[in-house]
């Protein structure tokens, strides 16, 4: 969306049309305008944020999220000092199909 709000006032500027020295106004490809499918597409995104919106509001509101589930997924942070290495598995065959140490 930040995109499409960046780039629409430059593609939208590109097919203004310029009557100087008398040469005819540049088209856009094609010959279609830009502005037109900006726009539709800048509607239908923010239709689409507040359709979602409402139906996220209406499933929590009816229930769909309960306060104390009975299932939590696990969490485990583990820092990177207690990540196993290869001094962890000293009787582990070698893997033939592994990286090769040259």
């Amino acid at each position: 969306m930040l995109a499409l709000a960046l780039f629409a006032p430059a593609l939208a500027a590109a097919n203004v049309p310029t009557q100087a020295a008398g040469y005819a106004a540049p088209q856009a490809a094609g010959g279609r305008a830009v502005e037109p499918a900006l726009i539709w597409t800048a509607a239908g995104a923010a239709a689409g944020a507040i359709l979602f919106s409402i139906f996220y509001l209406l499933k929590r509101r009816v229930g769909g999220f309960p306060r104390n589930p009975q299932w939590i997924a696990p969490i485990t942070i583990m820092p990177s000092k207690d990540f196993p290495d290869e001094g962890t598995f000293p009787d582990a065959p070698l893997d033939p199909h592994g990286p090769s140490h040259h």
